[in-house]
């Protein structure tokens, strides 16, 4: 990332969708666009949302993992800037939550709209 930009987040999300997270998402079809791709260290799930056919990195979303299974997002970074574009936070974490639904199936019911 050229321009990244960290915040906390503090949304909740459930076991299930720690699980789908954990699984990603691996386009097979230029029209996706996207892929999702974890991994965990410790406790602590790093999801990465990237272009799939650049393989550049857009979105990255912290996950604290709990004893029993449900985690927090604590921390999400985007690109700031891309191609003379800006980005707000709100419209990246949007983004972010849309992809995860889409593609992983992901609930993230805390988060709306």
């Amino acid at each position: 990332m050229e321009a990244p930009i960290i915040v906390p987040w503090g949304i909740r999300i459930s076991k299930d969708d720690v699980e789908k997270l954990r699984a990603g998402f691996a386009s097979k079809q230029m029209q996706q666009r996207w892929d999702i791709k974890s991994e965990e260290t410790d406790g602590v799930l790093t999801v990465r949302i990237l272009r799939s056919w650049t393989n550049k990195l857009c979105l990255v979303m912290k996950v604290v993992i709990n004893e029993d299974g449900d985690a927090e997002v604590t921390d999400f970074t985007w690109e700031s800037r891309s191609g003379g574009d800006t980005f707000t936070e709100d419209e990246c974490k949007k983004l972010a939550v849309r992809l995860c639904r889409g593609w992983c199936d992901c609930e993230f019911g805390e988060f709306e709209f």
